[in-house]
């Protein structure tokens, strides 16, 4: 590595020789002016001084350097280094030979000749790495792994000329069946090396993977080999906003509070509590936690991944150099092989690359895509009540195809039997609609509100599709080409009722294109949200009797869309007149999930060691299903209550251990449940099924006793009960309970 700011250690060492070279011509004038004449005193004083202020100006400069070179703007060129080496490289070898003659033996009378059978394998395998880590922030790997099989002649090798060909095999380190390998950069980047920015951190990474595999070389000339690539692309970067308000000194003041030593007692001995002074609030206390408020943002990171992959059958080419065939102007390319989602197929095809004879190919053309959002961020109002927020959003996308050669194209190719089917999932919210009054044998209000809103929607789509003919339906008004049957009708309508949206305002799918699902899914995820609060427990009367007092509370809601299919019949009319859409809603599976967990918890600790907690939670799921024209409406309800206590220093009498008295803590618990389910299917514009569930209790009791250090004995009682909703169901209960005895070796 660079040795650290040579720039600035070049520039010193050519100042202090200056001054070191000044400096000794002063001194050199002093001695010629003493051996010549003393009546020379006053210059000699003259130059004496003038030495002392080199001397000091040495000093001084170096102080300055010093500085220089601990300053906090120069943090990124101070850390520069270069490393001009690899830091390990490795290469592995492995050779197997497998060889097994079989004679069976005559039993007969006859006169036969049996020839011995041979199973042979010699396989040669090899393995390749390199780790380079350029500079700190920049490191580079790769791992690579060929496997290949050195052929024999059949049977034993007794001929020289047999011999000689497995020699020449081995020279050429065999037919290679399999290779793959890795290459990863990870670089962080340096941002935090400047004074203003020390407060964002940022990582990025890169992973290319490729993949080459032989078919049975019989088959080599008609069929080809296959290829494959992937690519992981990383970014990181988090944002640590305290270390930006701490930047000031008087928010770092704020940050930390005003924590004050409490009086010291004029007896020692006395365990009476000392009060607090009252402190009288001030403009200034208003002030600063106004201020403390506006700071309430702690923490805020942001990880996005995306992998994409292709998998194409076909291939002629070998794997030599690298992965690639150095015969065939080293294809599929170094862009490939490093991981690079840039088609290959136009160019490989006009090459000779692939084979040219597609009907004997049997495997599709495979490219995937996985995109993955993750941000998290921590608000913190005031002290002690903390909030956490995350949202996320997945989008995977597969696409399928056989390639036909067709010279008039200009790809040279066209896709054959092409389908796409892609799965999504948002953070999204819909507490709007979480507390739909329900009723048994009966729906939600988001659901007749999604009825309600079909026209709305079927009129907003009929308008932007340009094949519409202004006409509407007499029996149902609708928009001739969009009935209340419709598939995106249906959805949009479905998505504004429950999410609790006007439909007037829900964004639509504008922008169809065949093959094309750009603007179907939504791009910004709604935060879900998690919060605590401890601060009650200063209340004086929550204090009285409380040793911990805190309060939960937790909110999650997901959108998924599963099965998306690109509509090969885009553009045309069904069986029941609608414009068919872009996309195939035939499997589409379209769910809403929402979780109250909890929807309130209250967790207490009494001062004599008593625990309490009690908690609400609620759930519901709701899946539109396109298929069978059906809404299944899930929804829970659950109430715990639970309590514990420890019993201390607890002594099992007439049981001693190597002479000693059992004696630990007894940990008593009990939680009583009481949880309401209830499932509703429902065809639209059609029946209710009458509702599934059932009211379910349950009673758990345990208590825990550390006999050792590695034995725990527990003894424990369960108790459910199940009531159904519907009569044809019959109430069930079941009971469990014994004694457990737990080693931990």
């Amino acid at each position: 590595p660079l040795k650290k700011t040579p720039i600035i250690r070049t520039i010193e060492k050519k100042h202090l020789a200056k001054l070191a070279k000044e400096e000794k011509n002063l001194q050199d004038s002093v001695k010629a002016l003493r051996g010549y004449s003393s009546s020379y005193s006053d210059e000699i004083k003259f130059l004496q001084k003038e030495i002392k202020n080199v001397k000091k100006e040495k000093i001084d400069y170096r102080k300055k350097i010093a500085r220089l070179k601990r300053s906090k703007y120069l943090a990124l060129y101070r850390d520069f280094n270069f490393q001009y080496m690899p830091q390990q490289v490795g290469v592995k070898t492995n050779m197997n030979r497998m060889f097994s003659e079989r004679i069976i033996r005559n039993v007969s009378n006859a006169n036969l000749l049996i020839e011995p059978t041979y199973n042979k394998n010699w396989y040669f395998d090899r393995d390749y790495s390199v780790k380079w880590d350029l500079t700190k922030t920049l490191k580079l790997g790769y791992n690579s792994s060929n496997k290949a099989i050195i052929d024999e002649p059949f049977g034993r090798l007794n001929e020289q000329h047999e011999k000689d060909s497995v020699l020449r095999n081995i020279k050429n380190f065999g037919r290679n069946t399999f290779f793959t390998q890795n290459v990863n950069v990870n670089y962080r980047i340096p941002i935090n090396k400047f004074p203003w920015t020390s407060w964002i951190t940022a990582n990025t990474k890169y992973i290319g993977k490729y993949d080459w595999q032989a078919t049975n070389p019989a088959f080599v000339d008609s069929i080809g080999h296959s290829i494959s690539n992937n690519n992981t692309r990383q970014i990181n970067g988090q944002l640590n906003f305290v270390n930006l308000y701490n930047k000031s000194k008087y928010l770092k003041k704020i940050n930390r509070g005003n924590k004050q030593r409490r009086p010291p007692r004029s007896n020692p001995k006395d365990t009476a509590n000392v009060e607090k002074p009252r402190k009288n609030i001030t403009p200034k206390d208003i002030f600063n936690q106004s201020l403390r408020t506006i700071m309430m943002v702690r923490n805020l990171s942001i990880n996005y991944s995306e992998n994409n992959g292709t998998f194409l059958p076909g291939y002629m080419g070998e794997s030599e150099l690298l992965g690639m065939d150095i015969n065939r102007l080293f294809a599929p390319g170094y862009e490939f092989v490093l991981g690079s989602q840039k088609d290959i197929l136009s160019k490989g095809i006009s090459n000779n690359w692939f084979n040219t004879n597609t009907n004997l190919i049997t495997q599709q053309v495979s490219k995937t895509n996985r995109q993955n959002l993750n941000t998290r961020a921590t608000i913190e109002p005031f002290k002690r009540f903390k909030i956490n927020l995350s949202g996320t959003r997945t989008l995977t996308t597969n696409d399928n195809y056989f390639y036909q050669i067709d010279s008039t194209t200009s790809k040279k190719y066209k896709e054959d039997t092409r389908i796409k089917t892609q799965q999504f999932s948002i953070s999204t919210n819909t507490i709007r609609t979480a507390f739909s009054k329900t009723k048994n044998n009966s729906v939600s209000d988001a659901y007749k509100q999604m009825l309600a809103n079909r026209f709305i929607i079927a009129n907003r789509l009929a308008k932007q599709n340009n094949n519409w003919n202004g006409e509407y339906s007499e029996s149902t008004s609708f928009p001739e080409g969009f009935s209340e049957q419709h598939d995106e009708v249906l959805l949009y309508s479905f998505l504004s009722a429950y999410i609790g949206q006007d439909p007037k305002n829900i964004k639509l799918n504008t922008q169809q294109k065949p093959g094309s699902t750009e603007g179907f899914f939504p791009s910004i995820p709604i935060p879900d949200w998690r919060f605590n609060y401890t601060g009650l427990k200063k209340l004086p009367i929550i204090k009285k009797y409380f040793r911990s007092f805190s309060i939960g509370h937790a909110y999650k809601s997901t959108l998924s869309m599963n099965g998306v299919q690109n509509n090969s019949t885009f553009g045309e009319t069904n069986v029941l007149g609608d414009f068919e859409t872009n996309i195939d809603f035939f499997n589409v599976d379209v769910s809403i999930k929402e979780t109250f967990s909890p929807l309130m918890k209250v967790d207490m600790k009494l001062h004599n060691s008593v625990l309490a907690r009690m908690e609400v939670k609620k759930s519901r799921s709701i899946n539109l299903k396109f298929g069978g024209r059906q809404v299944v409406e899930n929804y829970t309800w659950d109430f715990i209550v639970g309590s514990g206590y420890t019993i201390k220093d607890l002594i099992i009498p007439n049981i001693e251990i190597k002479g000693r008295k059992l004696q630990s803590d007894l940990n008593l618990r009990i939680d009583v449940s009481v949880k309401s389910t209830q499932l509703t299917m429902i065809t639209i514009d059609g029946d209710i099924s009458p509702p599934n569930g059932g009211l379910i209790t349950a009673i758990k009791f345990s208590g825990d006793y550390k006999i050792s250090d590695k034995v725990m004995a527990r003894v424990f009682y369960d108790q459910t009960m199940n009531n159904p909703y519907i009569s044809t169901s019959f109430p069930s209960s079941t009971s469990k309970g014994g004694v457990s005895i737990r080693f931990t070796l």
